[in-house]
């Protein structure tokens, strides 16, 4: 049985760190699922976002995931489809990022 963990906790507390070492442990197939906001990012680098995250970025980036998820809650349905591909692989542990409450809502 897959076990899913949401993993929440401020930029720079170990989130990833964490999640890579238990991906890597001996005898366990783990995957790392960056976020909801993973595809969020895809979108605006392919409109111009250079990667940086001042005041005004981060405007346009949570504008950019409040308009996919109005439009089709683009963002939450693309860590669906992960999920999907990553049962068909056979994962064990699936760690997913998330900050947001409604969306950890969702999740559970």
């Amino acid at each position: 049985m897959k076990k899913i963990f949401i993993v929440n906790g401020a930029p720079g507390s170990g989130k990833t760190t964490f999640e890579d070492f238990c991906c890597k442990a001996p005898g366990v197939y783990g995957a790392h699922i960056l976020s909801t906001i993973t595809f969020v990012k895809e979108v605006a680098e392919l409109c111009g976002w250079n990667g940086e995250k001042t005041p005004k970025n981060r405007k346009f980036l949570s504008d950019l995931k409040d308009l996919l998820t109005e439009w089709n809650d683009v963002p939450f349905n693309k860590v669906l489809d992960e999920l999907d591909e990553l049962n068909y692989y056979g994962a064990q542990y699936v760690f997913i990022d998330c900050r947001e409450p409604e969306e950890i809502e969702k999740l559970k």
